[in-house]
């Protein structure tokens, strides 16, 4: 008879290899999950040291923002508003917060996070706009399949460098005057998009925040305000930045 063949493999690996990575995708989670308490534990006493509220889940958001394209509050699922900065300065609000949201399940799941800002005055009356960093090769192939794109003729530094859209194309037109196009110009390539409807306006980036970075997102989105509603007072600065 032939020998046997035994085999030395340990009939516990498995279970020991399965363990181990178990364990390590928990202390992977937990790391990451400090360092993001970490965070807005760092965002909360910025906002407890200046005067501003700070709210674990954002809850100063008005209802009439979540139907803006911006909040993309009907994609996906899931969907969390959290780490909210709050406050008023002059005759103006502010909101500054993140949104985390999914889109499909299981392995075909994709999470997004994005930092929003609203500034917003009472009785500003815009019309309805959405404008974005216009990408040369994409956009042109989205005119071509009719996508709203509004130029102006008199201003082709600002219609090759965004791409604008609007309810009102008329409306449009009217309000983005020659200095509130200089004003979005001066930011072109930051990486914000914006959106504004009535007394609210908005910009939104990918990705969590710091202080500075909400610092610097809240001092672009002031100054281009100021060019929107030259009329609101802006009482006091906010931090070093503003």
């Amino acid at each position: 008879m032939g020998a046997r063949y035994r085999s030395n493999t340990d009939p516990f690996a498995g279970f020991f290899i399965v363990i181990f990575v178990f364990v390590m995708v928990f202390l992977v989670e937990e790391y990451k999950s400090k360092k993001e308490q970490e965070r807005r534990d760092k965002i909360k006493d910025y906002c407890d040291n200046n005067g501003l509220e700070y709210s674990e889940l954002a809850c100063h958001i008005p209802d009439k923002v979540y139907p803006f394209s911006i909040m993309n509050s009907e994609k996906g699922h899931s969907h969390e508003y959290v780490a909210e900065t709050s406050g008023m300065r002059g005759d103006y609000y502010f909101s500054i917060f993140e949104h985390t949201y999914v889109t499909g399940y299981g392995k075909s799941a994709t999470y997004f996070h994005d930092t929003l800002c609203i500034i917003s005055r009472e009785g500003l009356d815009m019309p309805q706009f959405f404008l974005r960093d216009e990408n040369m090769i994409l956009d042109t192939l989205g005119k071509v399949f009719g996508g709203q794109d509004i130029n102006f003729n008199e201003d082709p530094t600002f219609s090759k460098s965004f791409v604008l859209q609007g309810y009102c194309e008329e409306d449009v037109r009217e309000f983005f005057n020659p200095p509130i196009r200089d004003a979005f110009v001066r930011y072109h390539l930051s990486g914000y998009k914006y959106e504004g409807k009535n007394q609210f306006f908005m910009i939104a980036r990918t990705g969590g925040s710091d202080i500075p970075e909400r610092l610097k997102m809240l001092s672009i989105g002031i100054s281009i305000f100021k060019v929107l509603a030259p009329e609101s007072d802006f009482g006091e600065s906010l931090g070093n930045v503003i």
